[in-house]
């Protein structure tokens, strides 16, 4: 079943939004079955609580097909959660937008939002390995993500500065000796 489920989605790709709505609504009880079969105690936080999961299943020693097919459906969950965040993040884009030439605006602004709303580092593109060891994946629609893509840009070019990072070390050695 669990790679019916898989193979279904890997006939649309990119993936659209409303695709990924519509699986994961039709597939949530079966998804809330197989976490409550799960030994895995990752799964049972996730669906406990969606929002604040750590997703850790890649370290686990047992993975079997259901969990990879829950890990989909977490992947995906998250991805339609940033998705829906966007018109908050066009909000934090115009911000910068207005202090993009002050560096000290520009720091602040950085550290204030570099990790906002799951925004950072976004995957439009996620891998898993079936039962064979071959990767599977899924893509979603860059054009449907493309103010959380302009906000991940925006973060990494500032953040990757000589000027940011040299600032970041000052601000961690003064934090130091204020303990």
């Amino acid at each position: 079943m669990t790679t019916k489920l898989i193979n279904e989605l890997q006939k649309h790709q990119p993936l659209k939004v409303e695709q990924i709505k519509t699986w994961l609504v039709e597939n949530e009880n079966y998804f809330n079955f197989l976490i409550n079969e799960s030994s895995c105690h990752i799964w049972r936080k996730f669906s406990n609580n969606k929002s604040k999961c750590l997703l850790l299943a890649s370290l686990c020693s047992d993975r079997k097909e259901d969990c990879k097919a829950i890990e989909v459906y977490y992947k995906l969950h998250k991805e339609l959660e940033t998705y829906n965040k966007q018109n908050l993040v066009k909000d934090v884009l115009a911000e910068y937008e207005q202090i993009k030439d002050s560096f000290d605006d520009v720091y602040n602004w950085v550290e204030k939002y570099q990790g906002f709303s799951g925004f950072y580092g976004l995957e439009i593109r996620t891998e898993i390995k079936n039962e064979l060891g071959q990767n599977i994946t899924f893509q979603l629609d860059e054009t449907e993500f493309e103010t959380a893509l302009k906000f991940n840009d925006v973060v990494l070019d500032i953040y990757c500065t000589e000027e940011y990072q040299i600032r970041d070390e000052l601000n961690k050695t003064n934090a130091m000796f204020k303990l």
